[in-house]
């Protein structure tokens, strides 16, 4: 697993080398916008509709709307400056609390954090200690460009790096709290039933992305009829045989797209393959037929004039 971000968690004297990664996916295919026409990826281009240009990066600034039409503009330097709100290789602690006390709203991105160092002591305390306490610290990190509040907590024998909301990031959603209204003993223990009757650990083995398997078999699907283009025409069916029937199986698509890499692996390699000889083929035999009815008609001509000269 490669890391993205490098750096230390400092905590007073103490300062840990780490390494943060990556600690969720999206397991469903990506799509790509492509021109029905010809299958080409459609490129996204920064046009001025009052000047009616392509605009180059170099000319774009950025503005925040203050008023309908007003904008408060500001160069790319001037941004780079306002961001910088602390050391880029740093997670700087600022102090502990317990985990329960958090709610899930305030809660953004989660990362693996993995020890850089060779002797990993300092790091394993730090893990342990929130363990046993069922506490997390609250920091600060300044992720790729921006400075964000953070949360170091325990799991699954690694410490975590937690993205949190600010407080003003927070919609206050008071006005959809609904009016108290009175239940009976009897009402009240049928629901606590209910619910104590449906308890059990929570499994995410459980649980599956059931619209990433749909779509899955949807590309496995197409992959299997054939209906695979690149680059050019609308999907044209090959049949089962054309297609590499056989050497598509769907765990393995699963797992590929579970890998990032989607309807690219070996299965729609085939069938492009096999679509590309199909289309050589049938290439080769329309010259094949031009170049006969080209010698039938130069045939005929020299007929018809020897015709005339006699």
């Amino acid at each position: 697993m490669r890391a993205f971000w490098s750096g230390n968690i400092e905590w007073g004297m103490l300062a840990i080398p780490v390494k943060l990664y990556t600690a969720s996916k999206d397991a469903a295919a990506k799509f790509h916008r492509l021109h029905k026409a010809c299958s080409q990826r459609i490129t996204t281009v920064n046009r001025c509709p009052k000047c009616a240009v392509d605009v180059e990066w170099k000319d774009i600034v950025s503005g925040t709307e203050i008023a309908p039409g007003e904008y408060a503009v500001f160069e790319k330097d001037e941004l780079k400056g306002l961001k910088e709100g602390g050391e880029k290789s740093v997670v700087q602690v600022i102090h502990t609390t317990a985990v329960d006390g958090l709610t899930p709203n305030l809660f953004d991105t989660t990362y693996w954090i993995g020890s850089a160092a060779k002797r990993a002591k300092a790091y394993c305390l730090l893990r342990d200690v929130l363990t046993e306490t069922r506490a997390v610290a609250i920091g600060s990190v300044t992720l790729r460009t921006r400075p964000r509040l953070c949360m170091i907590g325990a799991q699954a024998g690694l410490l975590t790096l937690t993205t949190l909301h600010y407080e003003e990031e927070i919609v206050d959603a008071k006005e959809l709290v609904p009016p108290d209204l009175p239940a009976t003993d009897k009402e009240r223990a049928l629901v606590v039933q209910i619910v104590e009757s449906q308890k059990q650990p929570f499994d995410p083995s459980e649980h599956t992305d059931e619209y990433a398997k749909r779509l899955a078999e949807a590309v496995a699907e197409k992959v299997d009829e054939g209906e695979v283009v690149e680059g050019g025409g609308a999907p044209e069916k090959k049949g089962k045989e054309a297609a590499g029937a056989g050497v598509l199986n769907l765990e393995e698509l699963l797992a590929r797209m579970a890998k990032g890499a989607g309807a690219k692996g070996k299965a729609v390699k085939d069938a492009k393959e096999a679509s590309a000889k199909d289309a050589a083929a049938k290439k080769k035999r329309c010259a094949e037929g031009a170049a006969e009815s080209k010698a039938k008609a130069k045939g005929k001509g020299k007929v018809e004039d020897a015709r005339r000269a006699s």
